[in-house]
């Protein structure tokens, strides 16, 4: 009488706990910003095989789990790829934009205030700037405190008024701003473009009735990156300088905080991000205060090309997690 075969025990080996492992870490790594749920998406692929693993069934269990694997795969390819792939620049972007809000509230509580927007610097008795406009900013900005301790009787690199170079507040810097000096990270990275056609005519006021080209096209505060302008220091970009770094198409010249942009804050209060490598007639006509030109009509868009290294940096460890979730086909 032919007795009929047992069913063979389950056997887990070293080769499976070392594949369970490159799963999860995968999907730590490339879902990392999700916390503790970057775990999540290995654990529910490896469910997907557990059932072929276990079945005397294979076969069928096997289309059954490669079609729920399907499903999943293209779950994660439409709905999660895209929004992974400037997740970390659009994370900094919204940071900037937050820090550009509040500079726009503080230029409006000055105003408000004083009848006027603030000069790019106050100057001394022989027009020699002392104190910067960010200065000026700060009971605006919930640092009245350090505003107290600054003292507008000597120059902003004075002995007392040093001291408080280290203590810049955080809305003056960009989170991803690159600092190559040790001093460098209480540099600012929102400045001002001085010029007689700007909203920052040196010392002097600029008023708003002044802008012709409509508050909502005219650039009050650009971002740099590695501006090396101490924060207190009364100096921010002159026209010309400031044209040629942000129509520079030179990597060494073209500095800037994102890698594919920059932020801006025009003077209706209105942040907006600003694609990278815009041509020169752009910026100057969103500069100048009574130009006529359409800027709208000028802006170049975003070009994908420029920022290849992003985007196979996102989708290479998606393609890992893939194949790794497909090594389980040998074992069946």
């Amino acid at each position: 009488m032919n007795q009929s075969k047992e069913a063979q025990p389950t056997q887990f080996k070293i080769v499976h706990l070392l594949y369970i492992t490159a799963v999860l870490a995968s999907s730590m790594a490339f879902f990392g910003d999700w916390g503790a749920w970057a775990i999540a998406p290995g654990l529910l692929g490896l469910l997907f095989w557990v059932p072929v693993y276990l079945s005397q069934k294979r076969l069928t269990v096997f289309f059954l789990s490669l079609f729920a694997y399907f499903v999943f795969s293209c779950f994660i390819t439409v709905a999660i790829v895209p929004a992974n792939l400037h997740r970390p620049e659009l994370a900094r972007q919204r940071i900037c934009r937050f820090n550009k809000g509040k500079l726009s509230m503080a230029l409006f509580a000055y105003r408000m205030k004083h009848g006027t927007l603030p000069p790019a610097y106050l100057a001394d008795e022989e027009g020699k700037p002392m104190h910067s406009w960010r200065v000026l900013l700060l009971p605006n900005l919930g640092e009245q405190a350090l505003y107290d301790k600054y003292d507008f009787d000597e120059a902003w690199d004075g002995p007392n008024n040093i001291k408080l170079l280290n203590r810049m507040p955080d809305v003056y810097a960009c989170p991803s701003a690159h600092h190559h000096k040790p001093g460098d990270k209480f540099c600012t990275n929102y400045v001002a473009i001085m010029g007689e056609n700007t909203m920052w005519p040196s010392a002097s006021i600029r008023d708003k009735s002044e802008v012709t080209d409509g508050l909502e096209n005219t650039l009050l505060l650009a971002e740099f990156d590695d501006t090396k302008i101490p924060w207190l220091k009364p100096a921010d970009l002159e026209y010309n300088k400031a044209i040629k770094i942000l129509s520079s198409q030179d990597p060494n010249i073209y500095r800037q905080t994102h890698s594919n942009g920059r932020m801006v804050l025009f003077v209706d209060g209105d942040a907006k991000f600003i694609p990278s490598w815009q041509p020169e007639a752009f910026w100057k006509s969103i500069i100048g205060i009574n130009d006529g030109i359409d800027w709208e009509a000028l802006e170049v868009p975003y070009d994908f090309e420029r920022n290849k290294s992003s985007v196979l940096s996102t989708i290479i460890p998606y393609l890992l997690f893939l194949v790794l979730m497909l090594l389980p086909l040998i074992w069946i």
